[in-house]
């Protein structure tokens, strides 16, 4: 297992829990982006925050999604976190996050069917076929589930 996190104290942490781990202390994304590693992997957990983050930078998994196919076997589980509804984000401090989503998506909020669609269009571009998708609540807000965990079979 090898863990990538940008925070140093959560990852001491993450070396701690998990002791046989090869846990890195870096950019996960600018990491994934650079060519000058390869590494490949059965299975790859995208779990990032849920808005922008690294001062805006980066959003969601938008900045990681076209370079998976770089880091894994020709077989692989991928499963990603897919916001669908976005709560507060017509917040000023949101402005980034919304165009982010626009860009992306094409609008803010989506069905997941929608979503899965483009993650599958966005796999393909790269290279990868999906095989397969399931996709289950994750989290609610106000009785509408609004994050999805979805798992995508990918074949290169």
């Amino acid at each position: 297992m090898e863990m990538w996190e940008i925070d140093p104290a959560v990852a001491s942490k993450a070396k701690l829990k998990f002791p046989n781990a090869n846990v890195v202390c870096c950019d996960s994304i600018d990491k994934i982006k650079n060519d000058s590693w390869r590494d490949s992997f059965d299975i790859i957990l995208v779990d990032n925050p849920l808005s922008t983050y690294c001062n805006n930078v980066y959003c969601e998994n938008f900045d990681v999604i076209d370079h998976i196919h770089k880091a894994i076997n020709d077989e692989a589980l991928c499963l990603i976190n897919i916001v669908v509804q976005p709560f507060d984000i017509e917040n000023e401090k949101n402005k980034i996050w919304k165009n982010r989503r626009l860009d992306f998506f094409g609008e803010v909020n989506i069905e997941i069917d929608q979503a899965v669609d483009v993650y599958v269009s966005k796999f393909k571009k790269s290279g990868l076929n999906v095989t397969n998708v399931k996709f289950f609540d994750r989290e609610e807000y106000n009785n509408n589930v609004y994050l999805y965990h979805a798992l995508f079979s990918l074949k290169k």
